[in-house]
Formats: structure tokens, C-alpha cells, sequence
């Protein structure tokens, strides 16, 4: 009777390997690339080109960090992920005025060997479109127009499937980069902010930057039930 159960046990043991093994290697690998410039500014559209400013935010919040863990922590319930930072020669070359470079295409196709998907963090053109810029390119922070003021970043996230280089396309502008804070109150100089007021400021960024993100999974669907 031991022996018999011994088998049992080992023909057990095997199938639940077996099963192991079998969900790893349906576990489909992402590799997330962080290319984006996180620079916190305050940018301000005066009444004429003279009252314009950018001034550097006072907000030292790890906001690439929270960008990669909060993107792998939504992937990880579904897909295996690992996280690259480019290389400062990729990102200063990644892209140039005919789209991306032959550096940055050759570096990408080579670090994506072996992942099933590529997502790349990056930065988006707010302004297309629009006769005077509104915010600063390249940029996160608070932008301030007469009596509108509110958070904004420029944040961008692609997908790509890395057998045929296909993008996942989805409505990037759908998503909103802007948000009206309409009870804060402004600095008396308007361009000193107090420790509170960059605190708000920094908690709304983090709130518009988790909804960029949960956008882009649901519409490229990535995650479409998140």
C-alpha cells in the first residue's frame, strides 16, 4: 500500500511540474523601456509673449520610478516584465526630425530579443495643432493661463509586438493630459509655490499620470478589463 501510494505521489508531483511548466512558457515576457524626461516645470501663457515663463517645480518625487513600478505592478498579474533604461547616447540620438533613428532601431531590436512585447515610455507633443504652445515640451507639471491652472504631462506610452514590430495602436490623445485644479489658489507673485502647494500639485500628477496608464492598457489591450 505505501508503494502504491509512493507512485501516486510521484505521478502527482510530475503532472503538477508539468502544469508549472507548461503555464511559464504561456507566460508571455515584456520588456518596458524608459525613454521619458520626467523635468517638472511650471509653464505660464501670459497676455503677451513677454508675461511667458517656465519655471523648475521644487518636486523631487521619483516620477520615472513610479511610472516603471506601477506599470509592472498592473503587467505582472498577467505577463512576466523586466525594465530597461536607455543608454544616454539611445536617448539623446532615440529620435530625430524623419521619426526614430538608426541607432535607437538597432539598439531597440537587439534588447527586445527573447520579449513578446516592447513598451516604451516616452514623451508626446501636447501642442499639435494649437497656434501658441501651451506647454512646455518634454515636461510634467502645473501650467497656469489667466484663470486656468491645473496639472499636465506629456507622458507617452507605445506598445509593440515584437515578431513583426507592429504597434498597438490606440487613441493616445483620447487620454487627457491636462487637469483643471479650479480650488487652487494661486501664489501671491504666482511663481513661488509653498511646500502645500507643491504637495497638491505633486498628488495630482501622480492621480493624471496612474490614469495615463490604466488608459493605455485598456485601449491597447494589454489589460482590458483594468
Amino acid at each position: 500500500m505505501r508503494r502504491i501510494n509512493s507512485i501516486y505521489k510521484k505521478i502527482l508531483l510530475m503532472c503538477l511540474m508539468m502544469i508549472s511548466l507548461a503555464l511559464t512558457a504561456q507566460t508571455k515576457k515584456i520588456l518596458i523601456v524608459s525613454l521619458e524626461d520626467t523635468t517638472m516645470v511650471h509653464g505660464h501663457l501670459g497676455i503677451t509673449a513677454f508675461k511667458n515663463y517656465k519655471d523648475s517645480l521644487r518636486i523631487s518625487f521619483p516620477f520615472s520610478k513610479y511610472i516603471e513600478d506601477k506599470l509592472s505592478g498592473y503587467l505582472k498579474t498577467s505577463f512576466e516584465t523586466h525594465i530597461i533604461n536607455a543608454p544616454t547616447e539611445i536617448r539623446e540620438k532615440a529620435f530625430g526630425f524623419w521619426g526614430q533613428s538608426k541607432e535607437y532601431k538597432e539598439w531597440i531590436k537587439e534588447v527586445g530579443k527573447g520579449y513578446d512585447n516592447l513598451i516604451i515610455i516616452n514623451n508626446i507633443d501636447i501642442n499639435k495643432g494649437m497656434r501658441n504652445p501651451l506647454m512646455p515640451t518634454n515636461t510634467s507639471g502645473f501650467f497656469s493661463r489667466g484663470s486656468t491652472r491645473g496639472v499636465f504631462t506629456t507622458i507617452s506610452l507605445d506598445a509593440y509586438q515584437t515578431s513583426n514590430n507592429q504597434k498597438l495602436e490606440y487613441d493616445n490623445f483620447g487620454c487627457k493630459f491636462f487637469k483643471i485644479l479650479k480650488d487652487f489658489k494661486m501664489p501671491e507673485d504666482k511663481r513661488t509655490f509653498d511646500e502645500q502647494m507643491l504637495e497638491t500639485i505633486q498628488n495630482e500628477l501622480i492621480e493624471l499620470i496612474d490614469i495615463k496608464i490604466k488608459y493605455f492598457l485598456a485601449n491597447t489591450y494589454t489589460i482590458p478589463n483594468l
